[in-house]
């Protein structure tokens, strides 16, 4: 059977929304400036549009959406840019995601996926030009969020940021024992792998040798070992391992000796 034609869904993480929430805590604070209709109809003429024929500035598809030329967050940081239309332009939606975060003159030749280089866009270099021109036309305002609120007030939003994600970290490794709890007991699922329920792990994992590196992490708990990744990496006596964890989980005693046991185990 040929692959394109079925997709199956993908598995939804905790994990995988913390882009949202980083997404939200700092576009939230960004300033939104609303274009009169002039100005709109500057900015097309300058892209060399018209209202009856708006297009994706990077490849000429149909726009979806309007895009950000620069990025407003890169590296969970602000960069210091607004949303006003001297920052947006008209894109579709490929190329919106595959831009992403990039600096849009490196992005629109390199090699990502759909990006217009690799969807063989003829016209490229005609776009890029009109593109500097846009940018060249029309300043963009930059700020400093931090300097304008103040150090207390940002650190105070930094630590709220911070401790949202942690508790996702958290939620998730309750996700994954949840997962293994029921792949044990639905074993004939066919989508799933068989494997132990993990209400018996914490007394199977002491003394077992496992050689599968995959097997390992599924029983010690895949986003554990990840979150506790420095104390494994540091090579700490198993004893400070256990401490550490014990501060933000509430696991059995021997559960938290059976974990560290076969964590330690993983070579790094």
């Amino acid at each position: 059977m040929k692959k394109n034609i079925f997709n199956m869904p993908k598995a939804v993480t905790i994990k995988g929304r913390s882009s949202s929430i980083t997404n939200s805590f700092y576009n939230g604070i960004v300033p939104i400036i609303e274009p009169s209709d002039e100005e709109i109809r500057n900015a097309l003429k300058t892209l060399e549009q018209t209202e009856d024929n708006v297009t994706c500035v990077y490849c000429g598809d149909p726009k979806t959406e309007w895009d950000h030329l620069y990025p407003l967050i890169v590296n969970k940081r602000h960069t210091g840019y607004i949303t006003e239309i001297a920052n947006l332009v008209p894109a579709c939606g490929k190329c919106n995601q595959s831009k992403g975060n990039y600096n849009w003159k490196e992005w629109i030749v390199s090699d990502a996926e759909k990006s217009p280089k690799t969807r063989n866009i003829k016209d490229l270099g005609k776009r890029i030009k009109i593109i500097e021109k846009y940018d060249l036309t029309f300043p963009k305002k930059q700020i400093d969020v931090e300097a304008l609120v103040g150090e207390d007030i940002w650190q105070k939003y930094q630590e709220s940021y911070e401790k949202i994600i942690l508790e996702m970290q958290k939620a998730q490794s309750i996700m994954d024992n949840i997962k293994s709890i029921i792949k044990g007991q639905n074993k004939t699922c066919p989508t799933e792998k068989k494997s132990r329920q993990s209400t018996s792990v914490s007394e199977d994992l002491q003394g077992s040798s496992v050689d599968n590196l995959d097997d390992l992490l599924n029983r010690v708990g895949k986003s554990i070992f990840v979150i506790y990744f420095d104390l494994f990496y540091k090579q700490l006596s198993n004893l400070e391992i256990i401490q550490e964890i014990k501060k933000e989980n509430t696991f059995t005693e021997k559960s938290y000796a059976s974990r560290v046991t076969i964590g330690s185990k993983i070579p790094l």
